[in-house]
């Protein structure tokens, strides 16, 4: 018996080792297409040298990334149902690498293209990979596993921010770069070695070009959203804590070095900070929300932490003792990036369950869509009325979240 043939049912040790392969093929592209998501906040400071575009015009690459996610989520039901989760995550890597290469051109437009490709290539790891879950894990462990999977992401962002301190200044973005060009091929070949079980749980959908490049693709999420009861309460929820999500990460490093004089080593060491503890905060909070048996009473609880977060880091300053500049940097990985694994085990709960990979990238259009806005709106704030009002100005979406959360309960409780 698989692990997805009785959801429900307890785990023996051997089922666990089933549960195993599975959440390492979920979570492995995540984690290595998030160490290209995050390597390019985290040399921020080098790529704004090297390409001599003003700080806040790094949010129009930071942007076109998750732009990219958008462009990829949107298609997303003429592809993953037609190539399989499996052949998605390979799809993903081919197409990242190629991003990878354009952005190392250092030609600030080809970057931009490079940027898009990458956001494509890093949204397929989303659908594919919470199909695989679904197909594979059992339901009592959803919250846990998935927040598992999400744990990924800051792990990427733990190697991202090593790379930025390691390779130096005036060359060492490119060097990063090629390192992570190299880690992308590795899972390109180990996917094509991954049993092939995991792309034949669900029939595969014949190829549709006119599915593909439907205009109808551009309403389907909002029409997907609207199908399930309070999905799209959740969707806006997820959305506000998108906002502060996408702002700290595209921004941090830039605003440690040229906003308070951090070295680039030193903002790079604590982008490693918030990003390692992230990784415990998803798993603790995922645990939790696994003995709480709700994922909206442990968001609810993070919503008004991650604006506190956000007007504590307009408040963060160069003088304050390192330990408390750590400290300050732990509580903001700890709230700001830990709710994601949560809303997307909410959403795979409320989804049917052959529809899970559509309803995720229905939903992560419009998460993604809030992350490529973000960048370049905060970057116009900063330009208007400088960092520390920047920062503060983000906590209203947390706090937005959270009201929208508390409505939910009232009506869906």
């Amino acid at each position: 018996m698989t692990a997805s043939s009785n959801p429900d049912k307890m785990l023996t040790p051997n089922a666990w080792r089933s549960v195993f392969l599975p959440a390492l093929i979920a979570s492995g592209p995540l984690a290595v297409l998030s160490t290209i998501y995050f390597v390019l906040p985290a040399l921020a400071p080098q790529l704004v040298a090297a390409t001599n575009i003003a700080p806040a015009d790094f949010g129009y690459l930071a942007g076109a990334v998750s732009f990219g996610s958008v462009i990829f989520y949107l298609l997303n039901h003429a592809i993953t149902p037609v190539l399989g989760p499996l052949g998605t995550l390979r799809l993903g890597a081919v197409i990242a690498a190629t991003g990878l290469v354009l952005i190392l051109t250092g030609h600030w437009p080809t970057m931009i293209a490079g940027g898009l490709l990458v956001g494509i290539g890093y949204g397929t790891s989303t659908p594919a990979g919470s199909q695989i879950l679904a197909d594979f894990i059992p339901r009592h462990m959803w919250g846990t596993m998935f927040s598992i999977r999400q744990a990924g992401v800051p792990m990427g962002g733990i190697v991202a921010g090593l790379l930025a301190a390691i390779f130096l200044p005036p060359h060492g973005w490119r060097e990063a770069l090629i390192y992570c060009l190299f880690a992308v091929v590795a899972l390109g070949a180990i996917l094509l070695s991954a049993p092939i079980r995991f792309n034949n749980a669900r029939t595969l959908a014949p190829f549709s070009l006119r599915a593909l490049l439907t205009p109808t693709n551009i309403v389907r999420p909002f029409r997907e959203i609207r199908a399930i009861k309070g999905m799209a309460s959740l969707v806006a929820a997820g959305c506000g804590f998108s906002v502060v999500h996408g702002a700290v990460t595209s921004f941090f490093v830039l605003y440690l070095t040229k906003e308070l004089g951090f070295d680039g080593r030193a903002a790079a060491l604590m982008f490693v900070v918030l990003q390692s503890v992230a990784i415990l905060g998803r798993i603790f909070f995922g645990a939790l929300a696994d003995r709480l048996q709700s994922s909206l009473a442990v968001l609810r609880f993070l919503a008004p932490l991650s604006a506190l977060s956000a007007i504590m880091l307009a408040t963060y300053s160069a003088d304050w003792s390192l330990w408390v500049q750590i400290g300050a940097a732990v509580v903001i990985g700890l709230t700001v990036g830990t709710w994601n694994g949560l809303y997307l085990a909410e959403i795979a709960r409320n989804a049917p369950p052959d529809k899970v990979a559509g309803v995720t990238a229905s939903a992560a259009v419009f998460g993604f869509f809030t992350y490529a806005i973000t960048p370049p709106i905060f970057g116009q704030i900063v330009v208007a009325f400088g960092w520390r009002p920047a920062f503060a100005s983000i906590a209203i979406a947390a706090l937005l979240a959270g009201l929208i959360l508390a409505i939910r309960k009232r009506r869906h409780p």
